[in-house]
């Protein structure tokens, strides 16, 4: 099990309080995995922020860099390991190939054989990595037709730097996704309760808006509206053809196969489950309030050569304004101080993941490790 969430701005207007709202909703999914957590955030010129960590939630809203109000769409996880070293970074989420990237809940079964089938490179241990590196090969308008050769469970979001504006949430089997749109924003979590406990944190209100629980085999594509599909479901075989046949016939609840409506205690539940949500997020906010702020250099002047050139080769890179550069690198704007107590050495620290050698360094560069898709 892993946790899955994420917005998507929907027109021009930036999404108020941006970075609460991801960190709540981060909060929210916290109690689905501990192994890891992340973001990733594309803007609408195809530029990309990523961070990821084998950590949890909750030290990771503490630290992590600040998503620029213009975001088109965040992808949020929290990993709970299954196939692939859980301190390995590369198994983290979200995973990327190519121009793509996505977060997965689920376990997919046919992953190696799709990867020996297409010849692709895999670049990650996780099963995850085949829905970003299937749909960057076959391309983002056949989205659906890579999604349906997948086998086994899956809940994913993904996001291409070829159509940053647009955004794919999809199910096949499962594992659940629910989905709230409203005139501005679709936001998306593995429950319903995750949405409603971080939209009230973030916001002080019930969201405002149309819940989707996405069925089984359907994809939704948005693009400023929302568009529903179906994927393309295998052909399950038929049951009890011999005593010797591996697919045994499904069981039948007395009930009949109408399902059954939620009973008073399973509501309860429900809503004790939101309130406790809602209480980790407050509390895990209150201990962010307190930490100390980043120690100033008062006795330096000038900035560190290298320093000064990080800032100006992240502003040519992300295409970002000097002063979202300058603390980006800084972790300060220009206006409160010229640097901060902490042994970055810009590129290494900004685009890629710290590590405490050069040689590991440059491994991490060859292994494609930047922020950027």
């Amino acid at each position: 099990m892993c946790g899955i969430a994420g917005i998507h701005r929907r027109g021009k207007t930036q999404v108020k309080l941006i970075n609460r709202l991801a960190d709540s909703l981060l909060l929210s999914i916290a109690h689905r995995g501990s192994d890891a957590t992340g973001y990733l955030a594309i803007h609408d010129d195809g530029s990309t922020q990523m961070e990821k960590v084998t950590d949890r939630a909750p030290a990771f809203v503490l630290s992590r860099r600040k998503v620029r109000n213009s975001a088109r769409t965040i992808l949020l996880h929290t990993r709970f390991a299954t196939q692939g070293r859980a301190d390995d970074p590369r198994n983290a989420h979200p995973v990327v190939a190519g121009s793509t990237a996505a977060v997965h809940n689920g376990t997919i079964y046919n992953d190696g054989d799709l990867f020996k089938q297409f010849e692709m490179e895999r670049t990650a241990q996780v099963d995850s990595i085949v829905i970003p590196a299937l749909i960057d090969k076959l391309g983002w308008a056949k989205a659906g037709e890579a999604l349906s050769k997948l086998r086994g469970g899956c809940a994913t979001a993904v996001v291409t730097a070829e159509f940053p504006t647009e955004l794919i949430l999809a199910r096949t089997q499962s594992y659940p996704m629910h989905v709230l749109v409203t005139d501005d924003v679709v936001v998306w979590a593995s429950e319903r309760a995750c949405i409603e406990a971080a939209w009230k944190h973030a916001y002080g209100t019930k969201p405002d808006g149309e819940f989707i629980v996405v069925p089984e085999w359907t994809m939704l594509h948005v693009n400023g509206k929302v568009t529903i599909s179906k994927l393309v479901a295998p052909k399950q075989p038929k049951h009890n053809v011999s005593k010797s046949s591996k697919w045994p016939a499904p069981l039948k609840s007395k009930g009949g196969w109408k399902g059954h409506k939620p009973t008073a205690k399973k509501l309860k539940q429900t809503v004790a489950q939101q309130l406790a949500i809602a209480e980790a997020i407050d509390d895990a906010f209150e201990v962010a309030a307190k930490r100390e702020p980043l120690p100033l250099w008062d006795d330096i002047d000038e900035p560190e050569p290298y320093m000064v050139q990080a800032v100006e080769d992240l502003q040519a890179w992300a295409g970002c304004s000097y002063d979202e550069a300058y603390e980006e690198v800084y972790g300060v704007s220009p206006t409160e101080a010229d640097t901060y107590v902490d042994d970055l050495e810009w590129v290494d620290d900004v685009l890629v993941p710290m590590t405490k050698t050069e040689k590991q360094r440059a491994e991490r560069r060859a292994e494609g490790w930047e922020v950027g898709l």
